[in-house]
């Protein structure tokens, strides 16, 4: 992680190199459902949408300056469900005892 963050603080690599770097350092490990390489792999997928215009490029910069900066990690695929509204509940209990 420290190569990664100090060559993005040189600016010694683009963007673009980095989060392919993070994407293959992800990948080869047994480790990749794992954080931090599960946001490292993440990284590219998100990279492409953002230059795809899918999502936003200035969100994609934010996660991925706190995840170097900082070692913010971020899964899309929450462990644990949230839980159902109380509005849910109510109505599958309603619809379920017809």
């Amino acid at each position: 992680m420290s190569f990664l963050k100090r060559r993005y603080i040189e600016d010694s690599m683009p963007m673009k190199d980095l989060t392919n770097l993070m994407y293959q350092i992800a990948l080869h490990t047994d480790c990749y459902l794992y954080e931090p390489w599960h946001t490292m792999y993440l990284m590219g997928d998100l990279f492409v949408e953002a230059e795809d215009g899918y999502i936003n490029k200035e969100d994609y910069q934010r996660k991925f300056d706190a995840f170097l900066n900082d070692g913010v990690c971020f899964c899309d695929h929450p462990s644990v469900l949230p839980k159902e509204s109380f509005l849910k509940k109510l109505i599958k209990k309603i619809f379920s005892n017809q």
